[in-house]
């Protein structure tokens, strides 16, 4: 894309969406207003911890979630860094199952406790139902996670996200999430400076 310059980019299901092209290659793009959808009910939870192999001791304290800026995924907190890398250890077909089930992308799974001081959560995204296993860095969940972490009152604007070490693709997404006065959320922007290293297609219509 060339530098310094916007788009505006019409989705199917969330309208116009304004796109920025920063002077130093930042791409800047708004989201869709977040709606939230908790997995309440013990058999979600059950089933949530058996896909990931999860002993329940290891889940945060952030409620699993449904949450869509766009693109709706599954949210689970983990305690540490080390449950996210060395823990966890996700069982693809039950990630796609829950996913069709919820009509999901996938699954976002995120700590608030990270090795790295700069960032304010490190997450991994398993997106197996539309044939990617594991993403190095996920836009849409990234914006979504900010506000869900917002609505939570766990993390104040910008935030910033890690993703990706775990498959040797380390990435940095920031997040920039406004709200109205009465602390309700009115926008959401991620950005981020990207440097290609392959490319997929995806047919989402095809997907039961």
């Amino acid at each position: 894309m060339p530098r310094n310059t916007s788009y505006v980019m019409q989705t199917m299901t969330q309208g116009s969406l304004r796109i920025v092209v920063d002077a130093n290659g930042r791409v800047r793009m708004e989201q869709a207003t977040p709606t939230f959808r908790p997995l309440t009910a013990a058999s979600d939870v059950d089933a949530v911890l058996a896909s990931l192999n999860l002993p329940r001791e290891y889940l945060g304290d952030v409620p699993i979630t449904i949450v869509s800026t766009g693109l709706p995924d599954i949210f689970v907190h983990v305690t540490s860094s080390h449950v996210l890398h060395d823990v966890l250890r996700p069982d693809m077909a039950a990630i796609s199952a829950l996913s069709t089930q919820h009509d999901t992308i996938g699954m976002h799974v995120f700590t608030l406790s990270p090795d790295e001081d700069d960032v304010t959560a490190e997450c991994r995204n398993f997106a197996p139902r539309f044939g990617i296993d594991e993403e190095a860095a996920t836009g849409t969940s990234s914006g979504a996670l900010g506000a869900l972490l917002l609505h939570h009152g766990r993390a104040t604007s910008p935030l910033t996200f890690s993703q990706g070490r775990r498959m040797g693709l380390p990435s940095r997404i920031g997040c920039i999430i406004t709200t109205n006065d009465d602390a309700s959320i009115a926008g959401v922007e991620i950005s981020g400076i990207a440097d290609r290293c392959g490319g997929q297609d995806v047919d989402a219509s095809t997907q039961q």
